[in-house]
């Protein structure tokens, strides 16, 4: 400094640097650590999923000896995985920590780039919150369909959490048909029950008796339902002679009006129909396992058809010509 401007002075030693008064920012500070968090949470995931794959090779692995003990030892093995929740472990617990480790490296990395620049922060944030936005309706969506394939342990904290309170609004439903006041003395101001904590309960009981009348889940199918759906996959998809037969038998079974509208409501269901119902015969001749005459087994099947059509004709009091000029 003293060359800069021109002086030859002698530099006291005393003299501070500036490195020595500086200090990181709090900001600065925390992106450091939440990077460091981060990282550190990417290694322990990556450790145990490497663990986690020795573990299942080691479940596969196939003893010695014959069959039997083969099997009891396979037995024996699913016995210590779910007593000691390897299931819970690799489903749960090692990608929790990834998910964790990646949600606080999107957080970081926004809080860096604020602080560099607020329009870049910006730009790069918003495709986090949308993918941020994404995981966690894909997560309550598990909640409405207890079918739906999004689970992830988001999923399975939110009907954990939804079970316990569940569980809890029903306490307080009993707790408040119980009166704690009749189990003490009427006069004793040491155990009077206040009024606060009545009304508090009333409020809770209300509010758990109104969440119960609305529909927080979807109602799953019945069973009369799922053979509908099943019967409309086998003949729509199916090429199989036997298998179209089979399914065609079955639709001879639904005795329900309202099955059988959930049956012939579906347009594919119907043209699939209507080209079997046409060509009976088609096909038959493949099938597998009859030795009889064609000729007996093209008037079955066409028999069996006319039947189903008349049958969901009858089904749905309408006629089947009404029927088919409708489809046409």
């Amino acid at each position: 400094m003293q060359l800069v401007m021109g002086r030859n002075n002698t530099v006291p030693t005393d003299s501070p640097l500036p490195s020595t008064a500086f200090s990181p920012s709090h900001d600065i500070f925390t992106i450091n650590a939440l990077f460091a968090l981060s990282l550190t949470f990417a290694i322990i995931s990556s450790f145990l999923a490497v663990l986690g794959r020795q573990w299942l090779v080691y479940y596969r692995k196939r003893g010695g000896g014959g069959p039997d003990r083969q099997r009891w030892e396979q037995l024996k093995r699913f016995l210590g995985a779910e007593r000691w929740r390897l299931e819970a472990i690799l489903d749960d617990v090692l990608p929790s920590l990834l998910q964790i480790g990646l949600i606080i490296f999107c957080a970081s990395l926004i809080l860096y780039l604020r602080h560099l620049s607020p329009a870049i922060s910006l730009i790069v944030g918003i495709p986090l919150y949308v993918g941020l936005a994404f995981f966690i309706g894909s997560a309550l969506c598990t909640l409405w369909d207890g079918f739906c394939p999004f689970h992830s342990p988001l999923s399975h904290l939110l009907l954990w959490t939804s079970d316990s309170l569940s569980w809890i609004g029903m306490i307080i439903v009993r707790i408040r048909s119980f009166r704690p006041g009749d189990l003490f003395h009427r006069g004793s101001r040491f155990f009077r029950p206040r009024d606060s904590f009545h009304r508090g309960i009333r409020r809770l009981s209300l509010g758990v008796r109104f969440l119960d009348g609305i529909p927080l889940k979807r109602e799953e199918e019945n069973l009369e339902s799922l053979q509908v759906i099943a019967l409309q996959r086998a003949i729509c998809i199916s090429d199989d002679p036997a298998t179209l037969l089979h399914a065609t038998a079955n639709i001879l079974s639904i005795g329900s009006p309202g099955a059988m509208t959930q049956l012939w409501h579906d347009a594919a269901f119907r043209d699939r129909f209507f080209q079997l119902v046409e060509n009976p015969s088609n096909g038959m001749l493949q099938l597998r396992g009859y030795n009889g005459d064609p000729k007996d087994l093209a008037e079955s099947s066409r028999r069996l058809y006319y039947s189903a059509a008349a049958h969901i004709a009858l089904s749905l009091d309408s006629d089947w010509a009404v029927m088919r000029l409708r489809q046409g």
